[in-house]
């Protein structure tokens, strides 16, 4: 197994007018502070530095990451068109194309995230016993499985495992909704790709889940959670971003997940795929210090 970081420790930064990480020149910034905090690979994908034409094709991305001393990490798609079969066409090509893409970066593993709605993001972990009353319906876990199991199958096809991502806010938060995603995915064609700081924020339990699914992971997010910022963020019914914004993510290490207990499982189980440090919101001065820290 590798360790490889997500630049979204900086998004924060780089939404603002004076982002010091813009452009291609930025974005090799950023992949230096990566390096020297002494990772070997980064999550990367066509759009890392924006809409750079050299990244078009894998080739160019990978010349310019090689530059910056670092190899490629699996990257994500959105849930878009995974509820309305008129919208499935459309979200198989797109995640082919995502897939060939991948497969051209030497990878075989691509995130995809859950589907959402504002009134989920509202209540995000809310529901850590599960039985979330704002859930999809019997049809559309119909729908939506199917639409995973098509696109599952586009990514087989290019050579890439599509890898269920679980999310707070989104339709795969509580332990009984992320099974049923699971359970109605077609384990031949849908691999996993699980976030432990997302499982411990939807009430998730990280280790007896890992140890009932491990055949299935392809790759995996890290993030450490703060355990009282969620008891107030359930106590106080706060939203996804409030809890975000009260500092419920931590670095690894400096939380209340057990990492000894995942690593030694996961060294155990012989897994040998990434492992993502993706610390969404940082408490400290810079990403650098984050990403070091963690």
């Amino acid at each position: 197994m590798y360790l490889a970081c997500s630049p979204i420790t900086w998004t924060v930064i780089r939404r603002q007018p004076d982002n010091p990480y813009a452009g291609r020149a930025g974005f090799g910034r950023l992949l230096d502070e990566i390096r020297e905090a002494g990772y070997t690979h980064v999550v990367a994908g066509r759009t890392s530095a924006g809409q750079e034409e050299a990244f078009e094709r894998p080739e160019g991305l990978l010349r310019f990451l090689a530059d910056h001393g670092l190899q490629p990490a699996p990257s994500s798609i959105g849930g878009q068109g995974l509820l309305d079969p008129a919208e499935r066409a459309a979200a198989v090509e797109g995640a082919r194309q995502a897939a060939a893409y991948t497969r051209g970066l030497g990878l075989d593993a691509l995130f995809i995230m859950p589907p959402s709605a504002p009134h989920r993001w509202a209540a995000a972990g809310h529901f850590s016993q599960g039985n979330r009353p704002d859930g999809l319906a019997d049809e559309q876990w119909a729908v939506h499985c199917e639409t995973l199991n098509r696109i599952g199958e586009a990514c087989r096809a290019e050579g890439v495992w599509l890898c269920l991502h679980n999310h707070a806010g989104m339709f795969w938060e509580t332990g009984d909704e992320f099974e049923r995603a699971i359970a109605g995915t077609d384990p031949n064609l849908v691999a996993l790709g699980p976030d432990v700081g997302h499982m411990v924020w939807g009430g998730i339990d990280p280790l007896p889940w890992f140890r009932r699914h491990m055949d299935r992971v392809k790759s995996i997010h890290i993030k450490d959670m703060h355990a009282a910022v969620l008891r107030q963020a359930r106590e106080e019914k706060l939203s996804y971003q409030e809890t975000s914004a009260r500092g419920v993510f931590a670095e690894i290490g400096e939380g209340c997940v057990d990492w000894p207990a995942l690593f030694g499982f996961w060294r155990d189980a012989g897994y040998d795929g990434a492992v993502v440090v993706e610390s969404d919101r940082t408490q400290k001065p810079t990403p650098a210090e984050s990403i070091t820290a963690s």
